[in-house]
């Protein structure tokens, strides 16, 4: 009986120290409101907000002695309040503060251009991404960077080539040599109606753009949501440096009753590129149950996908059929249930090492305090709480 008393107040102390540590990290970097996601449906008017600003900086020092003295007064009270920061604190705002994003946006009536200018410490970096549907349907992502006499390039192009109705001779679930075609929708052929562009105000001055693009038949859409900033959209985490689409095909006119479809598309790129059974943004947590095809290296331009469809409703697994043209490039099928709605979510972008670790911090999941030692760990947190629920679940269990 003593033994199980000691037991207990020795997990409850041990409970103690991992929560008073917690608790202690929390206090020495809190994630400030403005990093929060916000979502909103009322666009901002950017003249407004100009207008704002001109207001706030203008000033008449010369024939306002009063409101030059209550200027220097605020003046120090922010030092004052600057001073009670903690280190912590002043170090994750200096880290946030290397980590600015220029979004430049130019939608035409079949192209899209992006460029996004990456401030981030000392770095010089760029996001270029370019849509086209003159012809077949093209994404293409850039991404270059330039740390002193150390420059990276990374680059892909994604080709949506067509929709292939087949009947799966052999069971598979595969699209293979064994079965048969019924026919092919080539989306080249077909051709878009002229693209449709919106935008969502999503707090602290950011932007969320979302393009549309339909064929002319109303059978094939796909949508491409662009941010300015890190936000968050079904589960997953929205970053500047990359394109989330959405594939809906609505209304397929099948030729038989027992035939399946895929989507054939094509990854290129300069750099040597691989299938992998996750992604990048997989890997940092932005998102779950992905697979990618991406560039080698340690800036990795991806596409990458979600592993399942929904379809008619339902959530269903989607096959993949990854067959390597070259060292630099991929014939890429999605299988999918048969049905009259699909709705698929890939995504296009890329993943710098450097904006890989000011995002966690940006969005409170390093303390810039602990380094880049903890960048290199990002399992750190999930094995953290691995420990608490451990250690709660022997107290609960003493106390049974």
């Amino acid at each position: 009986m003593q033994t199980k008393y000691i037991r207990i107040l020795i997990s409850i102390f041990l409970l103690g120290l991992i929560f008073s540590i917690a608790a202690g990290g929390a206090t020495n970097s809190p994630v400030p409101s403005d990093l929060a996601p916000k979502d909103s449906d009322t666009t901002e008017d950017s003249d407004s907000t100009t207008d704002d600003g001109d207001h706030t900086n203008t000033t008449d020092d010369d024939d306002h002695t009063d409101e030059t003295t209550e200027s220097d007064h605020t003046d120090e009270t922010t030092e004052g309040e600057d001073s009670d920061k903690s280190d912590s604190e002043k170090d994750h705002e200096e880290e946030k503060d290397k980590l600015e994003f220029k979004v430049e946006l130019e939608v035409d009536t079949n192209k899209v251009k992006l460029k996004t200018k990456i401030a981030n410490g000392t770095n010089e970096e760029e996001f270029k991404a370019e849509i086209d549907f003159d012809s077949t349907p093209k994404v293409k992502v850039e991404y270059s960077s330039e740390a002193g006499s150390n420059k990276t390039e990374s680059e892909l192009e994604v080709k949506v080539k067509s929709l292939v109705e087949f009947e799966d001779v052999n069971g598979d679930g595969l699209l293979d040599d064994n079965d048969t075609v019924v026919q092919t929708y080539k989306l080249e052929d077909i051709g878009f109606s002229d693209l449709k562009q919106s935008s969502t105000d999503i707090g602290g001055g950011f932007t969320k753009y979302v393009i549309n693009a339909t064929t002319v038949d109303g059978v094939f859409t796909m949508v491409f949501t662009i941010t300015e900033t890190f936000t968050q959209s079904n589960g997953m985490i929205l970053k500047p440096t990359g394109i989330k689409i959405d594939y809906i095909i609505n209304g397929f006119d099948y030729m038989s009753n027992t035939s399946r479809l895929a989507l054939d598309s094509k990854i290129e790129s300069t750099y040597k590129v691989e299938h992998s059974e996750d992604s990048p943004d997989e890997e940092n947590e932005f998102s779950t149950n992905e697979a990618s095809i991406k560039t080698s290296g340690q800036d990795t331009a991806y596409f990458s996908w979600v592993k399942t469809a929904e379809v008619d409703g339902n959530t269903t697994d989607v096959g993949v059929v990854v067959k390597k043209a070259s060292e630099n490039s991929q014939e890429l099928y999605f299988i999918y249930e048969r049905g009259d709605l699909i709705i698929h979510d890939p995504t296009v972008g890329v993943q710098a090492a450097t904006v890989a670790y000011a995002v966690n911090v940006d969005l409170g999941r390093i303390d810039p305090a602990l380094s880049s030692s903890i960048a290199a760990l990002p399992a750190t947190p999930l094995m953290a709480t691995f420990v608490i629920l451990l250690a709660s679940a022997f107290v609960i269990r003493r106390r049974r």
